[in-house]
């Protein structure tokens, strides 16, 4: 399944509307659609990863209090290939 980050942004900023998730997460993922739209690396990352792995890296950038730093983006990117072991052996899943 194919990661659409907009409409990734758009559900995070309903969810900070309504309370349920923190202010930092809609700086967060401003960053990231700002990001995604400057860095074609992180682009093709994004494109091909499922979107649970950017739901993670969304709520690690939160906890680190990353969240307006382009630069922590590339290095979380570049730390974490587009296919791990898991699925490219399912016995190890």
């Amino acid at each position: 399944m194919k990661t659409d980050i907009h409409v990734m942004a758009k559900n995070v900023f309903h969810h900070v509307e309504m309370h349920v998730l923190s202010p930092a997460y809609a700086i967060g993922v401003s960053t990231m659609v700002g990001f995604y739209a400057k860095d074609a690396r992180f682009c093709r990352w994004v494109k091909n990863v499922p979107p649970s792995r950017i739901q993670k890296m969304l709520a690690v950038m939160v906890r680190e209090c990353a969240w307006r730093n382009e630069a922590w983006l590339g290095e979380y990117i570049q730390n974490r290939p587009l296919h791990s072991e898991k699925w490219c052996n399912p016995a190890l899943a």
